[in-house]
């Protein structure tokens, strides 16, 4: 137990580093007593590897204001390249095809923060980064290559795919090369399956080549068997770029190799923790990631519960349903909901895709196979959308973290109770699990009272919450994105909402509307307003379900501009004022100071996404906001906010907050 207790104390030292230092004091006061009172000195070594954790995340090269980078390239992709160096890892743009994996180059230059655009739901690239260890981008004036590695993987990736259409090279791509998914049109299908880590390079694939392979030679070849796993395993390495996933099997592998030769003695829990330890000690930001995380907890449990091999159909399908037991709380974090035929769906789809791994590695010798292939991937594509079709998935909502550790105390107590025998213990811990996941499914029946400014990139997307209703001011809108199914429907479902009373738009900027006919497409809005659906009620007045919405712009004849056109909704939760700007600019608030002088508001959603042709001086002294709400994206080429809109709101103290450094924004009123 050795490694297992290392590995423990490793972790909770890089925890309390990536989280807050108190961890560390808490966890190490009663540590150090045992070892100084009680003279449990054995505690000491464990003891120290909480510190060096701890240390080694604290002191943790960040490359901050570097001017020049000498290190190797550590992942290679077909737009950017990762450096690898002492003053820390450099996300570094470039399409030179020269500059491959494990190349060596020094770059002059300068580093910068990481900024990237991103929306709600959405992949969040810099996240990724940071779990690679990398929180800096170097912009380089000058590349100097010192050494460019001549093997390439990208040669295999065109010669095996020269026979295949586009689709067939993405999934194929990422069975093989673990490349994303992302732009398949039919990703979002597969995710709801839970089939997207699945279709990666992964440890569930090479298993079955493993086993078909062994099988095909047979017991008395045992030998050649794993010298052949072994070599595939360093093939597979090259063609994934040193996947995390691959140098952990390969790790493992290894371990029970050596262990095999009585070179080592390690039970199975400790060839687990010693393969955790050595990862977070050369990448220690990695526990962040979801290469980390999700296999490691399953290995472990499995070390713990060690399982006798079943190959029989009752035996594997056994071990599906524990593997989907486990992953459960993960698929609801992803999807936001669960279908209970899903895992019904994986175990047709699931050998399908084992099908589709073993020709695509034929594809590295036999291109030409590309033509069949191409039928294969269309029929697994068609079933898959089928499927997700047709899943009739329940809405869980995002579970909160307080059910994670429930479940998974409770699933480790199940299992400990079944090692032993303990019939009533297992009755109740079963009840427990299946009573706690279910009460996820209820649906939302309690009133709210909430904003959220949604972050959609560059553009407007605002749900307001009161009571039981649900309405959405703007739906915003990318040209490369369908913002309602990417962005919209994911964030409504991890919130348990399951339709829109409403959905009132400024005007028809496409940054405003331009998600709107998917969103009523793909999800259940019951009204849409448009800012001249106003001008029809008394007042310019909308009441949906008790909360009254009123057009302060009553200005859009004088004009034939789209943003002087733009409406501007005002109204009231729970004593708290709420101003929606659109895009009107400053002539229009002008208008608005006349016409509603004693017009204030406690929140204000700034104009133009913070133009400098909005939120004039005059304006924000009159209206006298707590709060200033900015919706823009990540470095956008208009340059919102502006410096000058900013300024004005600084010189009268109100708190700005944006949607381009937070995220999406909720204020509880």
């Amino acid at each position: 137990m050795m490694c297992f207790f290392a590995f423990v104390f490793f972790l909770l030292g890089a925890i309390a580093a990536l989280y807050s230092p108190f961890f560390l004091f808490l966890f190490l006061f009663p540590c150090g007593y045992l070892c100084w009172k009680k003279r449990e000195k054995e505690i000491l070594p464990y003891l120290l590897f909480s510190l060096l954790a701890f240390l080694l995340l604290f002191f943790f090269p960040k490359g901050k204001d570097v001017k020049e980078a000498f290190g190797l390239i550590v992942r290679r992709k077909d737009s950017y390249y990762l450096l690898l160096s002492f003053k820390g890892t450099f996300y570094i743009k470039s399409k030179d095809a020269s500059l491959t994996l494990f190349s060596i180059v020094c770059v002059k230059g300068y580093s910068k923060d990481l900024a990237f655009s991103h929306y709600e739901s959405g992949f969040s690239f810099e996240n990724y980064l940071n779990s690679q260890g990398v929180f800096s981008e170097f912009v380089p004036s000058k590349t100097e290559k010192i050494f460019l590695n001549p093997i390439n993987a990208s040669f295999f990736k065109n010669y095996a795919f020269s026979f295949c259409d586009e689709k067939t090279k993405t999934l194929l791509s990422s069975l093989l090369f673990a490349d994303s998914l992302y732009d398949l049109e039919e990703n979002k299908a597969l995710s709801s399956l839970g089939l997207s880590s699945l279709l990666s390079l992964s440890g569930f694939h090479l298993s079955f080549f493993f086993r078909v392979m062994k099988r095909l030679l047979g017991e008395k070849r045992e030998k050649l068997s794993n010298i052949l796993e072994g070599v595939f395993l360093v093939f597979f390495l090259f063609l994934s770029g040193f996947r995390y996933s691959i140098k952990r099997i390969f790790l493992l592998y290894v371990l029970s190799i050596l262990q095999r030769k009585k070179i080592i003695d390690l039970s199975r829990l400790d060839r687990v923790s010693a393969v955790a330890l050595i990862f977070l000690f050369f990448e220690p930001y990695s526990l962040i990631s979801a290469a980390f995380y999700t296999p490691f907890p399953l290995l472990f449990l499995l070390a713990f519960f060690p399982q006798k091999r079943d190959s029989t159909w009752k035996g594997r399908i056994t071990f599906f349903l524990f593997i989907s037991l486990f992953y459960f709380p993960y698929r609801l974090y992803q999807n936001n909901g669960f279908s209970f035929l899903s895992p019904i769906f994986q175990g047709i789809l699931v050998p399908y895709s084992h099908l589709l791994f073993l020709f695509s590695l034929l594809l590295l010798v036999i291109p030409p196979l590309g033509f069949v292939l191409n039928y294969l991937v269309q029929g697994f594509l068609s079933i898959a959308t089928f499927f997700s079709q047709n899943s009739y998935p329940l809405t869980s909502g995002k579970p909160p973290i307080l059910f994670f550790f429930l479940y998974y105390i409770i699933l480790f107590l199940l299992f400990l109770f079944l090692r032993y025998g303990f019939p009533n213990p297992i009755k109740k811990a079963s009840l427990v699990l299946v009573t706690s996941s279910l009460l996820l499914f209820v649906p939302d029946v309690l009133p709210h009272q909430e904003i959220t400014f949604i972050d959609v990139d560059q553009g407007d997307a605002t749900l307001v919450r009161y009571q039981r209703s649900n309405i959405l001011i703007d739906t915003g809108g990318k040209k490369n994105v369908d913002l309602a199914v990417e962005c919209l429907i994911p964030y409504f479902e991890s919130r348990k909402i399951t339709s829109l009373d409403a959905v009132i738009l400024t005007h028809d900027d496409f940054d405003h509307c331009g998600a709107r006919e998917s969103l009523e497409m793909n999800f259940s809005v019951k009204n849409v307003y448009w800012q001249a659906d106003f001008l029809k009620h008394k007042n310019q007045i909308i009441n949906i379900n008790g909360l009254e919405i009123q057009n302060l712009n009553t200005y859009v004849n004088d004009t034939s501009e789209d943003n002087d056109k733009s409406g501007v909704y005002a109204f009231t939760i729970h004593k708290k004022k709420i101003l929606i700007m659109g895009d009107a600019p400053k002539a229009v608030e002008k208008k608005i100071l006349i016409s509603h002088p004693n017009e204030k508001a406690d929140i204000l959603k700034v104009g133009h996404h913070g133009s400098n042709t909005s939120t004039s001086e005059e304006f924000i002294r009159a209206v006298e906001p707590e709060v200033a709400i900015i919706s823009c994206g990540t470095n956008n080429s208009y340059g919102h906010p502006h410096k000058e809109t900013l300024n004005t709101l600084n010189k009268y103290n109100v708190k700005i907050r944006r949607t381009d450094k937070e995220g999406s924004i909720m204020i509880r009123l």
